[in-house]
């Protein structure tokens, strides 16, 4: 009844920005050995946790149009997540997780741990005086985390030093219970974008925010981020 061709042109038509269709299929195990992020399917499907799947009708797609954008926004996110679950051992450690320090502002924070990470030989000597400069131009807090980085992508080694206290550290005139600071290797920048975003959306959790808080070692911050993840 060319259903198929009219589901496929109406999504291209309508997400042609934001998907990319790379397989029509009538049956499940013709997808065996193919990498996706989103499946569109006419029928209900088995659950399953290799991917999304959005069950869409061939009639009325109209009004179907605010779900999709729903799903592939889920997909979307949870493909972020997946670059920071699989790289998760390389950015962070627990030589630079820090839980209960006080600091009397932003950059006292800065100075100290970037100082730290200078001397493992993550960054360079212009490292501190380059997250300042990205800082002073606008603030990099996101309600109750702040992720302050370099303005160059100039690190040893791509690291992520993580900073919690409960009570909050001074943040401007905030406080936060959750800094991540932030250095960049160059052969990382491709993915930096979709990294920085899958920190601010995991962080956005105000659950995952109070289960941070209580973190007291790296272990635990480590357990508590691939559960969310």
């Amino acid at each position: 009844m060319g259903l198929e061709s009219k589901l496929y042109n109406q999504l291209l038509l309508n997400f042609n920005n934001d998907i990319t269709i790379i397989k029509t299929i009538s049956q499940l195990n013709q997808i065996d050995d193919t990498t996706f992020d989103l499946l569109f399917s006419t029928i209900e499907m088995p659950p399953t946790i290799d991917y999304n799947v959005i069950v869409i009708s061939p009639f009325h797609f109209a009004n179907q149009k605010s779900n999709i954008y729903k799903k592939i926004d889920e997909a979307r996110t949870n493909a972020k997540k997946q670059i920071l679950k699989q790289n998760f051992d390389r950015y962070f450690s627990k030589e630079l997780f820090y839980s209960g320090l006080e600091f009397a502002d932003k950059y006292q924070l800065i100075q100290q741990i970037g100082s730290e990470m200078e001397q493992q030989g993550l960054v360079s000597t212009h490292y501190i005086e380059n997250v300042c400069e990205r800082e002073n131009a606008s603030s990099t807090r996101f309600d109750q985390i702040a992720i302050p980085h370099s303005v160059y992508m100039d690190a040893a080694q791509t690291s992520v030093a993580v900073i919690v206290n409960p009570k909050g550290i001074p943040w401007d005139n905030n406080l936060v219970p959750i800094v991540l600071l932030i250095a960049i290797n160059s052969m990382d920048k491709t993915i930096f974008t979709a990294l920085y975003s899958a920190l601010v959306s995991l962080f956005d959790d105000p659950q995952t925010i109070s289960q941070i808080k209580k973190a007291a070692n790296f272990a635990a911050f480590k357990k508590i981020i691939h559960h969310q993840m």
